[in-house]
């Protein structure tokens, strides 16, 4: 069975162009992606990346 390929997304979460996702992806098993959601970060973010509802 092949390992898990853990992908950290750190300031947002754009796909397209993410070249970690895009390798990870090429790697044989599950790829796992990952974002924290941190307080500190969602209050400083612009209106219309902030969270609803927060």
């Amino acid at each position: 069975m092949a390992l898990a390929t853990v992908v950290l997304f750190t300031q947002d979460l754009r796909v397209h162009d993410h070249p970690a996702l895009a390798a990870a992806v090429e790697r044989p098993g599950p790829t796992l992606p990952v974002f924290v959601l941190d307080s500190a970060l969602t209050g400083r973010s612009a209106r219309d990346r902030a969270v609803p509802g927060r």
